[in-house]
């Protein structure tokens, strides 16, 4: 038996049951007290090796029937870092700030600069005292999108019926009631809140019961939601101890010293040059000697950026970057992760979209062997980060090899992306709200999305997956989200097909029909009217889409009381669907049932 994987249940006993109470507990259960010593962790491990751990926690449950005695319930989405060394000070301030909550919930937010380690930080915290809670979810909150996505998905892990509720607003509403009401201790863990604002967390964020909160942002402005640490570059000790956990240096302090410098003590550099060091075997002042070297040379390049770590993360990145280019595929699969999103990348979307993928990466995307040597030389030189059957390559590394791209490379790998994910979506649009993969995909669709928008890639295939987004954050209730990816979706289409093509309909319709669902039907009005006028003067007065668009406009008025506009319209639809579909069509059906409810309101008001 693993006893870590009975820890939690050690810690409650040691926590709810007296010396003298578990010695009674033992005679209960015919353990001799003397040979376990009373003690919680012999009792466990003596009880396990009996098989009869059920019959211990039965026996808890009846005697102390508030607690609740089941196994912790948490994810970390990342291995622990065993190289993690400093930061014990800041360590022990969380621990400090934590305690001072007492029964209520404690938010703490830890703030800093991208690549100062606040993720890393946050995450030893979990590991170290992961017994004390009972449930731990880390969720991404890079995005609205992607934090809605893993608080509905932490409900589910939490047995909760989040997908019996009508709209993500319930089912968010759900897991934090959950939250609020348990017995037990738990910690959540808002990651990279880098575009969202404190009232867009206020939502999610429980205010009682023994809950602890952290929420990772570059941003300082927390304090409305609790106490933030600002989180700094190593100091010169933490440095050198870095070095000395990292790679073993004993013999190199000068030039160990002399590096972190240059690196501006910024974790994430340094543990990029570690990489290198250490996949290379080189010594720290070869390192630094081939650092100033290329430094010089993108300095006669390109001006300064304004901040000198800045200048020290491009560097760093740039040996990388140059080493990986010795290496084809792997530079294939790396250009491509830097148009998705950062983190949780599935290694199956490749693999399943393989065709859509230029040459260079298409082969290995199919080939599992050549897929891990591509991985491994990425991971090499801490590029990306993988996690069972996903990747991760942080943003600021995205960010910088981007910039280093012509427009016409960056352009062909955001068209990459964007074919890769052009065909995720189901192909029943009314089967979306049970799509399963939807949380784990989105966040990939959107990125592509920016990016293209940003390269002006391929704007047909973008302008669809607006459109597909959009819909598919409206059928899961999210209304505001949707919005922007409809509006982007018309944008793209205006600007490359005219303001007057055909293919802007399905555009204003959706824009018009998403508003109608919100309750802005004043809003929604000038979209229809415009897709029924475009539709007219393309396809003619009696083609069935023109009944489509007019039993859409129908609806409308006669939500907004317009009841004889709502007639005529409906009796336009009808006879268009009657005379090209027939009388029994399931159109001609649907329509003849909106005009007889809209006559029926007629004859009660007159």
């Amino acid at each position: 038996m693993n006893i870590a994987d009975h820890n939690w249940l050690i810690t409650l006993i040691s926590r709810h049951f007296s010396a003298d109470d578990r010695e009674t507990l033992c005679h209960t259960l015919h353990v001799d007290p003397e040979s376990i010593a009373c003690d919680a962790a012999n009792l466990v491990t003596e009880l396990a090796r009996q098989g009869r751990l059920q019959e211990l926690i039965t026996y808890c449950k009846s005697e102390r029937p508030r607690i609740e005695w089941t196994p912790p319930r948490r994810k970390f989405p990342f291995d622990r870092n065993h190289a993690f060394t400093g930061r014990e000070a800041l360590l022990t301030q969380l621990e400090t700030s934590l305690r001072q909550g007492g029964t209520a919930a404690v938010t703490q937010s830890i703030s800093g600069m991208g690549g100062v380690g606040k993720t890393q930080l946050a995450l030893e915290y979990a590991y170290r005292h992961e017994d004390e809670y009972a449930m731990i979810g880390w969720l991404r909150a890079d995005s609205a999108e992607t934090l809605a996505a893993d608080y509905v998905a932490l409900g589910r892990r939490l047995d909760l019926a989040v997908d019996a509720m009508p709209e993500q607003t319930a089912q968010i509403a759900l897991v934090r009631q959950w939250l609020e009401s348990a017995n037990e201790a738990w910690l959540l863990v808002f990651d990279n809140v880098d575009t969202l604002l404190p009232n867009d967390l206020r939502p999610y964020l429980p205010q009682r019961q023994r809950g602890h909160i952290f929420i990772t942002s570059r941003s300082p402005d927390w304090h409305s939601l609790g106490r933030v640490l600002s989180l700094d570059v190593f100091m010169e000790e933490e440095a050198a101890a870095f070095w000395a956990q990292r790679l073993g240096i004993v013999d190199q302090q000068e030039a160990a010293g002399k590096l972190a410098e240059d690196l501006g003590r910024l974790p994430l550099a340094m543990e990029h040059a570690a990489a290198y060091v250490g996949a290379k075997g080189c010594t720290l002042a070869h390192y630094r000697h081939l650092l100033a070297t290329m430094r010089q040379k993108l300095w006669a390049e390109a001006p300064p950026p304004y901040a000198y770590h800045e200048a020290t993360i491009v560097t760093t990145w740039q040996v990388a970057f140059k080493e990986i280019r010795k290496e084809p595929t792997a530079l294939a699969l790396f250009n491509l992760c830097c148009f998705l999103a950062p983190e949780a990348i599935p290694l199956a979307l490749l693999r399943d979209h393989a065709a859509a993928l230029p040459p260079e990466l298409a082969a290995a995307a199919g080939d599992a062997l050549a897929l891990d040597e591509a991985i491994a030389m990425l991971r090499r030189y801490a590029l990306a980060a993988r996690d069972g059957d996903t990747l991760a390559v942080h943003r600021l590394v995205q960010s910088a090899a981007r910039d280093r791209m012509t427009p016409e490379l960056a352009r062909q790998w955001a068209e990459a992306a964007i074919h890769m994910v052009e065909d995720v979506f189901p192909e029943d649009p009314n089967t979306l709200h049970a799509w399963e993969d939807g949380p784990r995909l989105l966040p990939q669709v959107l990125a592509a999305v920016e990016q293209a928008v940003i390269y002006e890639a391929v704007p047909e295939t973008t302008a669809f997956l607006c459109n597909q987004a959009g819909f598919y954050l409206q059928e899961m209730g999210n209304y505001p989200a949707a919005r922007p990816y409809y509006d982007r979706a018309l944008a793209i289409d205006e600007k490359a097909l005219g303001p007057d093509h055909p293919g802007l309909a399905t555009d204003l319709n959706n824009l018009g029909m998403l508003l109608k669902e919100m309750g802005d039907l004043q809003g929604a009005r000038p979209y229809l009217d415009r897709a029924l006028a475009i539709k007219e003067k393309a396809l003619g007065s009696d083609h069935p889409s023109i009944a489509t668009g007019l039993n859409n406009l129908g609806l409308l008025l006669q939500e907004m009381g317009d009841l004889q506009g709502a007639r005529q319209h409906l009796q336009r639809a009808l006879a268009i669907f009657t005379d090209r579909l027939g009388p029994n069509h399931p159109n001609t059906q649907t329509v003849r049932r909106n005009l007889a409810g809209v006559e029926a309101q007629i004859n009660q008001s007159s």
